[in-house]
């Protein structure tokens, strides 16, 4: 029975121990540590988080388990939209590109269009197919509008001509020029969405679309 007292004045003790531990952390709202001893126990150090007027938050955590440790943000990672499938295909595109030498050449020059830019576009846009014809009806090489053909002094021509295709492209190039689209990333997104879309985005959200990252990655394979 002795030993019975003994143990329940002990337990008591602890217990308001622990809540006027409580209520003094709770008061201030902030974070205290809080040891709690008796003549024959001795309790750990406890960590007590209480903010106050709020109780959003109460966590008991011996400390001595509580890792030491500093969080590292992580490496900014360029987001990319290209499949490895597609950049595997690229070369072969190139290649396949290059067949109509003499036409990009020839429209590259009378127009003041770069050659390189020419291929780029015309592999994002058909994979090198002349006859390619899209899901909402825009045929050839590189994809030209019949309203564009119109646009750029051409209307009626054949589209799936693969000199017809390059040359329009070639002259709007120079229109989307005209309405401020002066730099390819601009021009990429013009070219589909037109001049003022293209000019409402950041450097960074041109460079994170999926049609300048495929001009880029063409241009750079190219060398």
């Amino acid at each position: 029975m002795k030993h019975f007292k003994h143990v329940l004045a002990l337990t008591v003790m602890v217990g308001l121990s622990a809540l006027i531990a409580f209520h003094a952390v709770y008061a201030n709202g902030a974070e205290k540590q809080v040891t709690v001893q008796t003549k024959d126990l001795k309790i750990s150090s406890y960590q007590v988080s209480y903010p106050a007027k709020t109780r959003e938050k109460l966590s008991f955590t011996k400390q001595e388990v509580i890792p030491e440790f500093t969080r590292k943000a992580p490496e900014k990672q360029e987001f990319s939209k290209l499949t490895e499938r597609w950049k595997r295909g690229v070369d072969k595109q190139i290649a396949q590109m290059k067949r109509y030498d003499r036409h990009l050449r020839t429209s590259a020059n009378r127009n003041e269009v770069s050659y390189d830019l020419l291929v780029a576009f015309g592999v994002t846009e058909s994979g090198g197919v002349a006859k390619a014809t899209s899901r909402t009806n825009v045929k050839g090489l590189m994809q030209v509008t019949q309203r564009t053909f119109s646009v750029v002094g051409m209307k009626g021509a054949d589209r799936t001509n693969p000199a017809n295709s390059i040359e329009a492209s070639a002259r709007y190039f120079n229109e989307l020029k005209k309405e401020g689209c002066t730099t390819h990333e601009l021009q990429a997104v013009g070219y589909n969405a037109g001049c003022s879309k293209a000019k409402t985005l950041s450097s960074e959200e041109l460079k994170q679309t999926e049609y300048v990252q495929k001009i880029n990655y063409v241009l750079e394979q190219m060398g």
